[in-house]
């Protein structure tokens, strides 16, 4: 992304790397978490609901979602080779985008972006950004992912002959 997220307050952790084998789990949807990852090396594969919907690799970010609203996680994440990454706890995160409101305008798209692939109406990309309209996008994209998940687990009523 170009910024150092790491900063000098020590009310905030900086950046923890860290590192998943081929194979591993690093999130797993419907769990809570309080972390936010951005991938430095290696890919790894976003499932949700049971589809994989992304892949992902160096500078690519995951896990905003239930760090910004507190939720659980949307999806499950999977290395697909090694991962090294650095992770940060919610506080990190938050602290990051107070101080770098380039970082936020970078979620606000993406989240934005999510909603439009999913067919939802979107705020207009020259929205003023803050920290309720970051929460505003999870919860709308929580919502469509939770109508997808009702939709595919839903059978239609069995039909009786006589």
């Amino acid at each position: 992304m170009g910024c150092r997220l790491a900063n000098s307050d020590r009310s905030s952790a900086p950046p923890s790397p860290t590192e998943s084998s081929p194979g591993a789990t690093i999130v797993k949807e419907g769990e809570a978490s309080d972390a936010f990852f951005i991938i430095k090396e290696g890919t790894a594969k976003v499932v949700a609901g049971g589809t994989e919907r992304a892949t992902l690799g160096p500078r690519s970010y995951f896990g905003e979602i239930s760090v910004i609203d507190g939720g659980p996680r949307t999806a499950t994440v999977v290395a697909q080779t090694k991962v090294s990454a650095l992770q940060l706890t919610s506080r990190g995160l938050t602290r990051t985008l107070e101080r770098y409101p380039s970082i936020t305008r970078l979620i606000f798209l993406k989240l934005r972006a999510l909603l439009q692939a999913e067919g939802d109406s979107v705020p207009s990309d020259e929205t003023a950004v803050n920290q309720s309209v970051l929460v505003d996008l999870c919860q709308r994209l929580r919502k469509i992912s939770r109508s997808r998940l009702v939709a595919a687990n839903s059978f239609p009523s069995p039909v009786f002959s006589a």
